[in-house]
């Protein structure tokens, strides 16, 4: 499999984490890995190499077909995947016309025309886009399809307690964060003035504020541990009643692990997965970009915090909809694929 997606501070990380969870399903499905990346982040492009995949590092993102046109050469008849906005028709054809089969991960329906064998989006409100694809073309619509890494199967049948009130708060906004959300959060935290609430915040590995929110945090007076790069995200999710988060791909992480959260859209593609997840009653949505955003959470947190019910609530129905098989379903649908099954 060869998988082709970015990285940066400006992309963010999802498209690259979601993938590493498909490359790992395919892995363990036998088969290998070739990942072709402009990334930014060097603990990021550690962590692709420490999963086995062989990377082939790009300068910039860019939709330019010399980036793989090469790396298509060397491994014909390959399956190929694609995640992220700026690969058009023409690039998704171009593959295909090479004798490539092709998965496009797209969350937006945002091209007039899909190229692709099949067409993934893992989240809530896919069934409501209109994709104009091809009629061979396989769709892998809504959360059972949720990519969620390896580290994560063991937590399967993982039961989640639900205290009188949340005593353990998880801070996540995402691998990059460019615009110091996480600094809001805080912000918010000391303004609630719960005491007994400990606080785990998370940096992103691609984060550029890690001394500006480890300054911040240190004079805000609250209890909070601050970890970079974090390693173990089944852990410290298992470890929190509650979290705060980028409505990203951790949204389907926190899902399976059952917890209550808070999720803000910190970008304009994040808007539906947050307000889709609230209308289910699997999360709580702030627009955090709006005003008054930032009175709003102070508001959403004391609610989550204390509310017990609700919590279970949120919980149970996030746990409903994502089981944790989404990455063998999408790597099953790929091994299904075969370059004489290609669309004319």
């Amino acid at each position: 499999m060869i998988i082709r997606a970015d990285a940066s501070l400006e992309i963010g990380t999802g498209h690259v984490m979601r993938c590493l969870a498909l490359g790992q399903a395919w892995q363990d499905a036998g088969g290998s890995v070739k990942f072709v990346t402009a990334c930014d982040s060097e603990g990021l492009r550690q962590r692709l190499r420490g999963e086995g995949f062989n990377v082939h590092l790009l300068e910039e993102a860019s939709s330019d077909w010399k980036d793989i046109e090469g790396v298509l050469r060397e491994s014909p008849g390959a399956r190929v995947v694609l995640d992220g906005y700026h690969f058009d028709t023409d690039y998704q054809e171009k593959i295909r016309a090479a004798g490539h089969p092709l998965l496009v991960i797209d969350d937006m329906a945002h091209l007039t025309r899909y190229a692709a064998d099949i067409l993934l989006n893992q989240n809530l409100h896919a069934g409501e886009l209109r994709y104009n694809v091809g009629p061979g073309t396989r769709l892998l619509l809504g959360p059972e399809y949720a990519l969620l890494r390896r580290e994560f199967r063991k937590w399967r049948d993982w039961t989640r307690e639900i205290p009188a009130v949340a005593g353990h708060l998880l801070v996540t906004l995402g691998g990059a964060d460019h615009a110091n959300h996480t600094l809001e959060v805080i912000r918010a935290l000391r303004n609630i003035g719960i005491s007994e609430l400990e606080i785990t915040v998370l940096i992103g590995t691609g984060s550029p504020h890690v001394e500006e929110v480890k300054a911040v945090a240190e004079v805000s007076g609250l209890p909070v541990k601050l970890i970079h790069d974090a390693k173990n995200m089944p852990e410290l999710m298992a470890q929190a009643d509650a979290a705060v988060s980028a409505a990203g791909i951790t949204t389907w992480e926190l899902m399976f692990m059952g917890v209550p959260a808070i999720l803000m859209d910190v970008a304009g593609n994040q808007e539906m997965i947050a307000a889709t997840a609230d209308a289910a009653g699997a999360a709580l949505r702030v627009k955090i970009r709006e005003k008054g955003g930032e009175v709003i959470l102070e508001e959403k947190l004391r609610e989550l915090i204390r509310d017990r019910a609700g919590r279970a609530g949120l919980s149970a129905s996030g746990k409903r909809l994502v089981d944790g098989r989404g990455g063998e379903r999408v790597a099953a649908a790929m091994a299904g694929l075969a370059v004489r099954e290609l669309m004319p």
